[in-house]
């Protein structure tokens, strides 16, 4: 299975570049659920981000699980990429990491 992992900072713009390049089976998306909801309008979208992603995901045939957290906290990040970790299987899965947008913390930790 090919699996995404990446954060999600004010605007969607590399989480769906992720999404389209990389066409994966499942994208893990690390947010706060500020960074989700927001309306990146500063960047011309005029939807949230979570529709956005989600929309994007449907039309890949992508399952999308957004991990809430606390962004600026590295334990509760730390916690998110356990879990995420956890579920995948080594032998199995390819997967692609995307560090280039998110929060500070979240870059650090992936």
């Amino acid at each position: 299975m090919r699996v995404a992992v990446q954060g999600l900072g004010t605007v969607p713009t590399t989480v769906l570049m992720v999404l389209e390049q990389e066409k994966p089976d499942v994208c893990y998306v690390i947010c706060s659920d500020y960074q989700m909801n927001h309306v990146a309008k500063e960047a011309g979208f005029e939807k949230p981000n979570r529709e956005l992603i989600k929309e994007k995901a449907e039309e890949l045939g992508t399952k999308i699980e957004f991990k809430l957290c606390d962004v600026f906290d590295p334990v509760s990040v730390g916690n998110v990429v356990g879990e995420i970790l956890n579920k995948l299987n080594p032998k199995e899965d390819e997967v692609v990491v995307n560090y280039t947008g998110g929060t500070a913390v979240v870059l650090l930790l992936l």
